[in-house]
């Protein structure tokens, strides 16, 4: 995880920094779009569904929240 969000803050870096790498590798400007939105839509669709995994997985009971936020109050 520490590797994909360092990825992440140097290809934001490089982005701000004007580094264009479809133009610098040659890559069609349509595909490399088509490519970044239907990743972007995995990650939405993604957190979308543990999202709801986690709401079901605490209102079925079986993760005991209520002994958890006990712990972290005291």
């Amino acid at each position: 995880m520490k590797t994909l969000i360092l990825f992440g803050l140097v290809g934001a870096g490089l982005y701000l920094a004007g580094v264009d790498f479809e133009a610098l590798l040659g890559l069609d400007t349509a595909a490399v779009d088509t490519v970044l939105l239907t990743v972007g839509a995995l990650f939405a669709l993604a957190f979308i569904v543990r999202t709801v995994w986690t709401i079901a997985y605490i209102a079925s009971g079986q993760y005991a929240l209520d002994k958890r936020l006990d712990q972290w109050i005291r």
